[in-house]
């Protein structure tokens, strides 16, 4: 295979600085499609509010909107409002990715249940173009805050209380069209930037090492979803930090201690280790006319008999198999 000199265009989305009259118009047309029983609803005209631009951001078309003082002292007058009735609202435009599929009902009904159940502000109007949260003021969850038990724990709570929420009428497709992503957009990426500097010619590995040809024998990413969906990932990511103890967890079942997910992760990674060696087998039957897919198996399975070895030793599979005794 000759060296690839495919060039690569990067596109990149640019950042709205200002709200133009096209933005207040598009905002007034979407305030009319809200809930009548919403003050927002009675907004008739450009003059009735303001608006801001969010400047942070990658993709920041989403705006912060506040009724004028002469809008809301006709609406306390005509239609008896008070004070607390004139709230702030957050717009937030969605942006279509050509690298990543969104489905829109889902997209509605998570942000609907994440609302309903107090997660995140309160949801006020969203369809297929946008969605409108009740403005609250925030700030980063910073360092500190990963380092005071009180809020920590607050956390946990919350984060408990989250996935517990049943039913959530969604598919699972989710993850899998962002593994679609990854493969077909991020990763197809780096490797025509990569192929692009190799200066050297690649072919297929053959017994006679020819003068100015290498032999490529493998690349791989020793990156593992070893997750598979069980506990929740951003759990697992949450709980990481080196700050955090068994004693964040409080009192409760042992099975839910951080010594107990650390033994299960390790499980989960001897889990994807078999998995990988098993599915290099399968593709290798199916197209045995390359052994890439036999370098993988004999690697993954070596990864698989070390790591057993060193779970065996450090107790880790006797505590597994000792909980399901």
């Amino acid at each position: 295979m000759e060296q690839n000199s495919e060039s690569i265009v990067l596109t990149m989305m640019q950042k709205k600085q200002t709200i133009t009259d096209e933005d207040r118009q598009r905002l007034l047309d979407t305030f009319k499609r809200i809930n009548v029983n919403n003050i927002w609803s009675k907004v008739e005209n450009v003059n009735d509010f303001h608006a801001q631009r969010f400047e942070s951001g990658n993709v920041n078309d989403i705006c912060l909107c506040t009724l004028s003082e002469n809008f809301c002292h006709q609406q306390r007058s005509s239609a008896g409002y008070n004070d607390g009735d004139f709230i702030k609202i957050v717009v937030k435009f969605y942006t279509t990715f050509d690298w990543l599929a969104i489905d829109p009902i889902e997209r509605a009904i998570i942000n609907a249940i994440v609302s309903l159940n107090g997660f995140s502000p309160k949801l006020l109007f969203i369809d297929d173009k946008c969605q409108i949260d009740e403005y609250v003021e925030a700030r980063h969850y910073n360092y500190d805050d990963d380092c005071d038990d009180e809020t920590v724990r607050l956390m946990a709570r919350q984060l408990a209380n989250f996935h517990s929420i049943d039913p959530i009428p969604i598919s699972r497709a989710g993850f899998d069209r962002w593994l679609a992503m990854q493969d077909d957009k991020e990763n197809e990426f780096f490797q025509l930037i990569w192929k692009d500097k190799v200066h050297l010619k690649m072919i297929e590995q053959n017994p006679e090492f020819k003068e100015k040809y290498y032999d490529l024998i493998a690349s791989m990413d020793m990156e593992n979803f070893t997750n598979y969906g069980w506990r929740g990932l951003d759990l697992g990511r949450y709980f990481s930090n080196y700050r955090h103890h068994d004693d964040m967890f409080g009192n409760e079942d042992e099975r839910n201690s951080l010594e107990h997910l650390r033994d299960e992760a390790k499980i989960f990674t001897l889990k994807a280790y078999s998995v990988d060696a098993g599915f290099g087998v399968m593709m290798f039957v199916q197209n045995p006319t390359s052994d890439k897919f036999l370098i993988t198996t004999k690697n993954r399975y070596e990864g698989f008999l070390q790591l057993k070895k060193r779970f065996t030793d450090d107790g880790t599979i006797a505590r597994i198999l000792g909980d399901e005794n």
